[in-house]
């Protein structure tokens, strides 16, 4: 028997949740209210293997909190998280706390309860949607500086060759025009020729600005 505890986010959907799960025999449910402070009472004796979180709009402090309480007391709980829209940076932080399961709203029935044995028996889970999602996001994580660069302002429409990201990318690291000839082994003017092009392509016309705006995209933050 597999003892699913739900954490109440949203009364329409934990119902109708609760009802797909009760219909199977190998599971037995208990919901749980998020807001109530005595969370572990709620609990008592009920040993739950897997917990169940819909997670509406993020996390809030409340629900981290009694997130906590239950590892804390039940340390070989499984967890699946059910987004009501994709939160990537969410999904990586929840895999790196060990969060098995990854679920959307519109999943069906059918999934939910295979995607609940699956976590039991220690397999991660994850829905298609969510799988497409985090290979872009992790993928490009993965890339170096400069392929982050180049995948993120050719994503922008910007026509730029392979030459004028090697530009960028010496901009960025504060190289000077002379020094950029002699690592591409050019001279000084058709490095100048190029810092010009590029300019013009970025539509902004100031060394400094040009590398702030290209930290920021390596670094992955919004242009203030």
């Amino acid at each position: 028997m597999i003892k699913v505890l739900m954490m109440n986010t949203s009364e329409i959907f934990t119902q109708g949740l609760r009802i797909i799960l009760e219909d199977e025999s190998d599971l037995e449910v208990l919901e749980i209210d998020n807001h109530e402070a005595n969370i572990l009472e709620q609990i008592s004796d009920f040993d739950p293997g897997i917990l169940l979180v819909h997670l509406i709009n993020g996390t809030n402090d409340i629900l981290k909190r009694n997130i906590h309480e239950i590892r804390r007391k039940y340390e070989n709980i499984k967890i699946i998280y059910i987004f009501a829209s994709i939160d990537k940076n969410m999904i990586k932080e929840a895999l790196s706390q060990g969060v098995k399961g990854f679920l959307l709203s519109h999943s069906s029935g059918k999934a939910l309860v295979h995607s609940i044995r699956n976590v039991w028996h220690h397999q991660y889970v994850f829905a298609d949607e969510i799988v497409v999602e985090m290979i872009d996001f992790l993928g490009a994580e993965c890339m170096n500086k400069k392929d982050r660069l180049k995948h993120y302002l050719t994503s922008q429409g910007l026509d730029l060759n392979g030459r004028d990201i090697d530009i960028l990318f010496f901009i960025y690291k504060g190289y000077r025009n002379i020094e950029i000839a002699s690592e591409l082994n050019l001279s000084e003017k058709t490095v100048r020729d190029y810092v010009s092009k590029v300019y013009k392509k970025l539509q902004i016309n100031n060394r400094n600005k040009v590398r702030t705006y290209l930290t920021s995209i390596i670094h992955q933050k919004e242009v203030e």
